[in-house]
């Protein structure tokens, strides 16, 4: 008998600056608060949710080049993409590019938050 596939619970972004990524995920993009403490924020985001986690631990890594970055992709409408796009510039977010159709069938806008993990919004075309 075989394992059944594995199926994503959530995803845990290890900050250095926890404060800055909360207010970020909070205030610029608007993701809610589930739960709270010093070192932990979670956050809902659609069926999953993604967690801020302060760093700390041994095999943390440092810094926006410390291996384990990740890009978190986010459906949106496609009316949305240019409402994300300037939503985004007035916050001083790292915009790396701006809305795109590509070749696969999607419009799609790439910024970073601020400790240098990828941010996708993405529309069917």
């Amino acid at each position: 008998m075989s394992d059944p596939p594995l199926g994503l619970g959530y995803t845990i972004l290890v900050c250095d600056d926890l404060a800055e990524m909360r207010a970020f995920y909070v205030d610029v993009l608007g993701l809610r608060v589930l739960e709270e403490r010093a070192d932990y924020v979670k956050l809902a985001a659609g069926p999953v949710f993604v967690a801020l986690r302060a760093a700390g631990r041994a095999y943390d890594g440092q810094g926006p080049t410390a291996a384990g970055r990740v890009q978190l992709a986010f459906p949106v409408s496609g009316e949305a993409i240019d409402s994300w796009h300037q939503r985004l510039i007035t916050a001083g977010a790292a915009v790396h590019e701006p809305p795109t159709d590509q070749s696969w069938g999607h419009r799609t806008l790439f910024a970073a938050d601020p400790e240098g993990n990828l941010i996708e919004f993405y529309a069917e075309i």
